[in-house]
């Protein structure tokens, strides 16, 4: 049933300038090429450090689980070590690099309450003021906070850390360069095992619809451990388009299971006209503000890294298929690829 709704979801996919045909159409019946990934079973997202083996075995299901709809029987992953190790068909270099993208993503969606009170910046902890030679600085913001004493919405200025792309003393940086400098920077403060620091990228919009964003930087978002909710909850995702907007932009329409719904309706109860982070793969994706108490069990989206329609819908399109298959255990870091053939730009 799931591989079907998979597969017929996916034909959106092939209708864009991107070639999931050869997924679907191995050139040969037997693995040609090897790829061998760490798993960071100290970095496991749910199970105790103490269960390597259970989290091997659970990241060689998740990795099976999500390649079997495009290769069926002529995949193969396998355990070595703290290794897993993907066999595949033999695929030219841009097949291959989707793959990889499709292996590496976690699939994993939070929902975290947004802690906007001086907590993190006010000067306790951590090295402050920034590093004027590194390009961080601190910037504010008015937020709602919940309601007052009179009912109305109270307002409290919160404070993040941004740091811009490629600033003079960085110049030609990539946005992960940049975030990494900010992230070194953030590793001199105390973060209570009840908080997170989370960062979002910062675009904005480029003045030709026909280009992508514009990449500006990273900014934070404090937020508390554990979180609302958690890839568990999801049970299905789907592309959807905001017709009411006037790009007509691309999401993902998140479908949440009873008890997950259960969840959400309570979590938003319990923080009206407050932040919400809505969290991708460890990226804020969003933080809307509750309006009101939300049942129902839909979560939106957004896709916000291109402006371009067929981009935003591929995008889209890709994450929904990762998150209906279900999120990584762990983290993967790529070791190497084995089986490697030059000939006809193939591997």
């Amino acid at each position: 049933m799931v591989v079907a709704a998979l597969l017929a979801g996916w034909w959106v996919v092939f209708q864009l300038p991107f070639d999931f045909q050869k997924l679907l159409s191995p050139l040969r019946k037997e693995p040609k090429v090897w790829l061998a990934y760490e798993v960071d079973v100290t970095a496991a997202y749910d199970a105790a450090p103490s269960e390597p083996a259970s989290v091997l075995e659970a990241t060689r299901l998740a990795l099976e689980t999500r390649l079997r709809p495009f290769f069926g029987r002529n995949v193969t992953v396998g355990v070595r070590g703290r290794e897993v190790v993907v066999g595949l068909p033999r695929l030219d270099a841009a097949a291959l690099r989707d793959v990889e993208s499709i292996i590496q993503r976690s699939g994993r969606v939070e929902v975290d309450r947004v802690i906007d009170t001086p907590e993190l910046f006010g000067g306790a902890t951590g090295s402050l003021p920034p590093p004027a030679d590194e390009g961080i600085a601190l910037s504010h913001e008015d937020v709602p906070d919940g309601p007052g004493p009179d009912g109305q919405t109270k307002l409290v200025q919160s404070t993040y850390a941004y740091a811009a792309l490629a600033p003079e003393q960085h110049r030609g940086e990539s946005m992960e360069e940049c975030r990494q400098r900010l992230l070194r920077w953030l590793q001199t403060f105390s973060v209570p095992q009840d908080r997170q620091i989370l960062l979002q990228p910062v675009r904005e919009a480029s003045p030709s619809p026909s280009t992508t964003r514009i990449d500006r930087g990273w900014r934070t978002f404090y937020v508390a451990r554990p979180p609302g909710l958690t890839s568990k909850d999801l049970q299905d995702a789907e592309v959807a388009q905001d017709t009411n907007q006037p790009n007509q932009s691309y999401y993902v329409a998140v479908t949440l299971s009873p008890q997950g719904a259960q969840r959400f309706e309570e979590l938003t109860a319990t923080n009206l006209q407050r932040r919400l982070a809505i969290v991708v793969d460890g990226v804020v994706d969003s933080a809307p503000v509750v309006k009101a108490k939300i049942s129902g069990g839909r979560v939106s989206i957004s896709v916000t890294s291109s402006q371009i329609e067929s981009e935003q819908r591929l995008e889209a399109s890709r994450l929904a298929v990762e998150l209906t298959l279900g999120a990584l255990p762990a983290p993967l870091r790529f070791l190497r690829v084995d089986g490697m053939d030059s000939s006809d730009g193939g591997v």
